[in-house]
């Protein structure tokens, strides 16, 4: 695969979704660290809470059973593993009595005043250190944690990177591809006009005036070639800018059929090519789609049916009912369209015969045809017809309306 330029604006978009995407990551992780961290604080505080609370009433409950002077005695008791995080400090009147642990200034602290047997007043103090969340056991699994986390997102990374830009590499490319292929189709007729204008001129200098008619006629028919092109490349480009002005509403699909049949009565018979029309014995129901487009389309499907056919040879439309869809179809016995050309059949400017030299026939009208077609929720397919040819296929959803006969 080509490598990219360092200015090429798939690669600058990447690395934007790149950046903003490891930044994402990295603020989605700190924050579910600082959650952690804080749910962890608040259930750590309530423990060492309960659990001092609960210290210094077993503590008040042995100072109170016991005698002043016997206080020195509660160290076996105070120096048991339940309370190898409690720091306890017990005096009186006369100062320090008894201490269990260094009284600091962390943890959880409680005091409270009791009475021994023999009616001394002292106070209990007590201190409860909670277990913290990182430990030297606990920091290796967090750091393979963290690490692991960046691993993750980088990979992920390059896949979501590659994933987001794909779209958009595409229609860049088409893009491209677009341009470049209007440029040479918008150039083939100009040479043709400029050719013809300078050989008219040259004839009109000798007095030639029937060669310089015939060249004039010429550069008519490529103006009226190049109008064509302008007029669908302008189509194309206002549907990719605006969308398709689409005017759905209940249409008789009878009266769409005749009126684009109709109109390509003079085409068909100029070109010797025989029109069949093939509508249904029952009425069928109402389309909801724009008549207007729904004309334009068949008129495309016709064309382009008429100048694959050889003269002499039939051109069928007809006009059926399936399922939830109205399905026109219009049928020739041309060369017909190989499997692998029939998914880019629909591709602006393909042409399946590159050959061709026609320039009257651009390969945008099937384009056209399918993307009018895709904004009425309708589909458009290609397949073979059975006696030799192509068979296009517009399939429009019904709007449950019965039109009268």
């Amino acid at each position: 695969m080509k490598p990219r330029r360092a200015n090429d604006p798939i690669v600058a978009l990447s690395r934007r979704l790149a950046a903003a995407y490891c930044i994402a990551c990295s603020l989605v992780f700190v924050i579910t660290l600082v959650a952690v961290f804080g749910v962890w604080q608040v259930r750590s505080t309530a423990e060492a809470e309960a659990a001092c609370s609960n210290i210094l009433s077993l503590v008040l409950e042995e100072v109170s059973s016991s005698q002043s002077s016997d206080l020195a005695d509660l160290q076996a008791f105070l120096d048991r593993p339940a309370f190898s995080t409690t720091s306890i400090r017990i005096s009186g009147e006369s100062g320090l009595m008894l201490e269990s642990g260094a009284m600091g200034g962390g943890g959880t602290y409680l005091e409270a005043k009791a009475e021994t047997q023999d009616g001394k007043q002292v106070d209990v103090e007590v201190s409860y250190d909670a277990a913290s969340l990182i430990t030297t056991e606990t920091a290796p699994f967090l750091v393979v944690a963290i690490i692991l986390v960046l691993v993750l997102v980088l990979v992920s990374c390059r896949w979501f990177v590659r994933s987001a830009v794909k779209p958009v590499a595409r229609a860049i490319r088409q893009q491209r591809e677009f341009v470049a292929a209007a440029s040479h189709e918008l150039r083939s007729p100009l040479s043709v006009i400029k050719l013809d204008l300078e050989v008219a001129k040259a004839r009109a200098q000798e007095g030639d005036a029937a060669a310089t008619c015939a060249l004039v006629e010429e550069a008519e028919v490529e103006c009226g070639n190049l109008s064509l092109l302008t007029d669908d490349l302008l189509a194309l480009a206002s549907g990719d800018a605006q969308g398709w002005a689409i005017e759905r509403c209940s249409c008789d699909a009878e009266a769409l059929f005749v009126e684009a049949f109709d109109g390509m009565d003079e085409k068909a018979l100029s070109a010797g090519v025989t029109l069949v029309p093939d509508l249904p014995d029952l009425p069928l129901p109402c389309v909801y789609a724009d008549g207007r487009r729904v004309v334009q389309v068949l008129r495309i499907l016709l064309e382009n049916a008429l100048a694959y056919s050889a003269a002499g040879q039939d051109v069928r439309m007809s006009l059926r009912r399936e399922g939830r869809f109205v399905v026109f179809a219009v049928a020739d016995c041309g060369p017909g369209i190989d499997d692998a050309d029939k998914p880019r059949i629909f591709e602006r400017f393909y042409r399946v015969d590159q050959s061709r030299s026609d320039s009257s026939h651009h390969g945008l009208g099937l384009s056209i045809a399918h993307e009018i077609v895709d904004a009425q929720g309708g589909q458009l397919t290609v397949r073979d017809n059975d006696g030799g040819g192509t068979v296009f296929e517009v399939f429009l959803p019904l709007s449950g309306e019965q039109p009268s006969r």
